[in-house]
């Protein structure tokens, strides 16, 4: 609520009839002030804590979004979504936002937020708020640049989000593979999960779409 109402105080009456999401992520790029909206203890104790490694995941900011779109665009080019998407699941959960810098430019992204078993978002759909009795983390997307890939940096951003779940008291990760990728997330301990909803809800994703779940 505090977020909200920062948000409301300082943001310009003239923002047109754009969504929530998208008047938010306007008001974050054209203002410094926003600093304060995202930043909480925990999350400036994981930016000192994962500066060390030149690639080690960080957090990620809404002021990042435009950064992810155009990494997301040229990555899920049959799987396109807004840029108010990805300000959405910034904005809703910062705990569950990651991501990797390579000469000060975004490299990688993970974005994960709480959810419902057997509920997966519609692509490219706003959330505008977390369920109310959450019982997973959703791995929203994740995504690394090739050159970066090999080099155990997915597997560290489930690792990381496995310890974000715990905190949450959530009891499982779960998420939508694409582009045949089932396999690497076997590797990181998911396995798929079939129903016939969910194959109702996946349609959207592709013919290679499934839904994954890692107990914890």
């Amino acid at each position: 609520m505090r977020r909200e109402a920062c948000w409301r105080q300082y943001a310009p009456q003239n923002m047109g009839n754009r969504s929530h999401a998208a008047q938010r992520y306007a008001y974050c790029t054209s203002t410094s002030r926003m600093r304060g909206f995202t930043s909480r203890p925990r999350i400036l104790q994981l930016e000192m804590s994962m500066r060390a490694s030149p690639h080690a995941w960080e957090p990620l900011h809404l002021c990042d979004a435009n950064a992810v779109y155009s990494l997301a665009g040229s990555v899920h080019t049959e799987l396109p979504e807004r840029i108010e998407v990805f300000a959405d699941r910034i904005l809703l959960f910062q705990e569950g936002c990651r991501k990797i810098l390579r000469s000060g430019r975004l490299a990688g992204y993970g974005i994960a937020h709480p959810g419902v078993l057997d509920s997966p978002p519609p692509l490219d759909s706003i959330l505008g708020a977390i369920p109310e009795c959450p019982d997973c983390l959703h791995l929203h997307d994740a995504v690394v640049m090739p050159e970066l890939r090999g080099h155990g940096a997915g597997p560290a951003y489930i690792e990381e989000m496995v310890a974000v779940a715990h905190a949450h008291r959530l009891t499982m990760l779960t998420l939508v593979s694409v582009y045949g990728t089932n396999r690497l997330w076997t590797r990181c301990g998911f396995t798929i999960r079939n129903t016939p909803a969910l194959a109702v809800k996946l349609a959207a994703y592709g013919p290679t779409a499934c839904y994954m779940v890692r107990s914890l």
